[in-house]
């Protein structure tokens, strides 16, 4: 860090305080780690290095909240108990459709079959208007060995096609903790 030498020691001190904020506010501490474990201990997910671990974002049920705010970047894991009479295809229907009926004039693509973390898993690509706001999400229904689990990613709709590529490679670093 620089150093302040005024000869005046108000202005070195004053100078110093306002190095030390600025340190601060862009970040000179320590990083957090890149791996977010869930609240509830079952998944973890691999975060890039602009985001970060943001428990009050949108959703009270999810288990992880990431992202960043000042990029407008977003992404949330839900987890369900897994049922045994319900077929991944059946659980990614019901939650694209859940996650659709809060956006106006939704215009949605997929499924496509996936693989994450080795378990099988549906990927759907939405974009619509929530709030007042265009949105694009990328959407992942994955069926675990205990529970099924949602991967909902978020930023403007013009920024998807740029963001999508990061999305998913986010989402890939998803896996099931199972003990």
């Amino acid at each position: 860090m620089r150093s302040c030498r005024f000869r005046h020691p108000l202005l070195s001190v004053l100078c110093a305080l306002l190095l030390g904020l600025a340190a601060g506010a862009c970040g000179a501490r320590e990083p957090a780690s890149p791996l977010i474990v869930a609240r509830d201990g079952q998944s973890q997910i691999t975060i890039i290095p602009d985001w970060l671990n943001l428990r009050d974002l949108t959703h009270d049920e999810a288990q992880i909240q990431v992202g960043s705010r000042l990029l407008n970047q977003y992404l949330i894991v839900l987890t369900e108990p897994r049922p045994a009479d319900v077929p991944l295809a059946l659980f990614a229907k019901i939650g694209i459709e859940q996650l659709m009926s809060g956006i106006e004039g939704a215009q949605t693509a997929g499924p496509v079959e996936a693989q994450i973390g080795g378990l099988p898993a549906q990927r759907f690509e939405a974009i619509g208007v929530h709030d007042g706001h265009r949105l694009g999400y990328l959407y992942y229904a994955l069926q675990g060995t205990r529970n099924q689990y949602q991967i909902v990613a978020w930023c403007a709709a013009e920024d998807f096609p740029r963001l999508k590529p990061t999305f998913q490679a986010v989402a890939e670093t998803f896996r099931e903790i199972v003990r």
